[in-house]
């Protein structure tokens, strides 16, 4: 993979509206908008486990945001993911999981499948006293 001059450019508005979020309050939104100019994907959600952020609903660029029983579906069955809070690097689900394995799973019958989500790139920040920030990007294709 070749980085190109236009990448280097998204990455640097990216760190750019990371560092102009005036309060903590803002910052989710500003991760949000960083995801959403270097990741390529359909949904982009910014989350957090231990209440680091803002309360306990992912922030997504869903206009009309996950529905309630998207939501708890993904809340539910998170812990059953391979990756999720073990992803040091960004890792994708088709790294992890054949298509037939992904797709009996109950993280992609009641959640992703449910939104029409193949895939999702993601990654786990550690940001002590049991706070993990999570940044994950899902898409309708695989690979």
């Amino acid at each position: 993979m070749t980085f190109r001059p236009a990448d280097f450019h998204r990455l640097n508005r990216a760190i750019l509206a990371v560092h102009a979020a005036p309060t903590m309050a803002q910052f989710a939104t500003h991760l949000l908008q960083a995801l959403r100019e270097v990741v390529r994907g359909d949904i982009a959600v910014v989350d957090w486990k231990g209440g680091a952020l803002e309360g306990g609903r992912p922030l997504t660029d869903q206009p009309q945001g996950l529905s309630a029983d998207v939501n708890a579906a993904l809340r539910r069955h998170l812990p059953d993911n391979p990756m999720y809070l073990r992803r040091h690097r960004a890792t994708s689900i088709s790294d992890v999981l054949p298509h037939r394995a992904w797709q009996r799973s109950a993280l992609y019958g009641e959640a992703y499948g449910r939104l029409g989500q193949q895939d999702g790139l993601g990654i786990d920040i550690a940001l002590g006293a049991d706070q993990v920030l999570t940044l994950n990007t899902t898409r309708a294709r695989r690979g």
